[in-house]
């Protein structure tokens, strides 16, 4: 290697029986980053792995991330079965070239014309910020959200990702009102195909950008030269939009609800700034953000509430009755019951309801371990 001597450990390592022995597993996992972001994983090591990350950095002492949105900051990396589905055209992230926030880049901003240092173009993005909010990962839907920064704010508010299993993601960007203008831009590398995007609201169509990138290599002297493809989609107020690698993965939006079928499942998307509030055959969301997915094949249910205060499945819901500042918990059914996760901050009351009375042999498990239950009602 370069700059190595003889006797450094990695020549030693290189020398040594153990280079293919396969290496070990780091099971990697999904995890919340202080100045980089948000790292959203599932499957990893399998064929179907879906790597989704999701930037921002603080004002810390970062390391060089180029110019485009002071650093890429609310920029989506997307990646799944082995493909790359996104693209940020420059060399360190975004590049030290004096590109806008939302150009070359898989990103979004808001547009705003008021002067602030370093800030390039029509539009800005979230900005750097400090990463206040949790990471929610219940394995099949995790959630990430970044908030704006004085830059960006007050016309913009925040961004979130909500992935589903290894299918989609589900975007919300979250604007002031319905007079704020906004772009959300998509690129990949010239090679590369575009995922499928659905944009649900404000249902906007995109302007293509370079389709037919030249066929050369990327150079220092060449960066006022195109060499990925995107899209823009511009509209105002609220963006939604769901993104996926999958051909079957169809979505509709009705009464806010993002409804997506995908082969013999189906899913109810909630994402709001809103208080969306849902009940029908057994399902109950009360909240801005969540998902139900059913397998109707094996009538499996996992749900997961990430902002709000109720959510059930066809035979019990979970309601906060001492609601913390930031928590979240998950509901599955399986063939002897009932199991989820808590994710909390602080102390909290979670009221469980049984659709049904409890037989003789019911027990209530936290962490683990039985606890005893106070039942009320039939």
């Amino acid at each position: 290697p370069f700059e190595t001597s003889p006797d450094s450990p990695i020549e030693l390592l290189i020398k040594s029986k153990q280079l293919n022995t396969g290496g070990t597993n780091p099971n990697l996992k999904s995890e919340k980053f202080t100045g980089y972001g948000y790292i959203l994983r599932n499957g990893f090591g399998t064929p179907g792995e879906m790597y989704v990350h999701l930037q921002q950095i603080d004002e810390g002492m970062n390391a060089r991330w180029g110019q485009a949105a002071k650093g890429g900051n609310g920029i989506i990396y997307y990646y799944a079965d082995g493909k790359r589905y996104s693209h940020n055209e420059g060399y360190e992230d975004v590049g030290d070239n004096a590109y806008g926030d939302v150009e070359r880049c898989t990103n979004f901003g808001v547009k705003n014309n008021r002067q602030c240092y370093r800030c390039i173009g029509d539009y800005r993005s979230v900005g750097r910020n400090d990463l206040t909010n949790p990471l929610y990962d219940f394995g099949f839907a995790q959630f990430a959200s970044v908030n704006a920064n004085k830059e960006a704010s007050p016309e913009y508010i925040s961004r979130s990702v909500l992935m589903s299993g290894n299918d989609y993601i589900l975007i919300f960007d979250d604007l002031r009102d319905d007079s704020v203008e906004g772009r959300l831009s998509w690129f990949v590398g010239k090679r590369d195909s575009f995922p499928y995007i659905y944009q649900l609201i404000p249902n906007v169509e995109p302007e293509l950008i370079n389709q037919s990138p030249p066929d050369i290599i990327k150079t220092y002297q060449n960066t006022n030269i195109l060499l990925s493809k995107g899209r823009y989609y511009d509209g105002k107020g609220d963006f939604l939009t769901l993104v996926t690698h999958k051909k079957d993965v169809q979505t509709s939006l009705r009464n806010n609800i993002c409804e997506v079928k995908r082969n013999e499942a189906l899913d109810l998307v909630f994402r709001s700034d809103k208080i969306i509030t849902y009940s029908r055959s057994g399902n109950i969301f009360e909240g801005t953000a969540g998902i139900i997915r059913h397998d109707l094949a094996k009538n499996e249910y996992e749900a997961a509430l990430f902002i709000g205060t109720k959510l059930g499945i066809p035979g019990i819901y979970a309601e906060w009755k001492q609601k913390p500042v930031f928590g979240g918990f998950s509901i599955k059914n399986n063939a002897i019951g009932y199991i989820g996760f808590i994710q909390v901050t602080e102390p909290c009351t979670l009221e469980f309801t049984l659709q049904g009375k409890p037989d003789k042999d019911f027990v209530f498990y936290l962490n683990g371990l039985p606890v005893s239950t106070k039942i009320t009602g039939n």
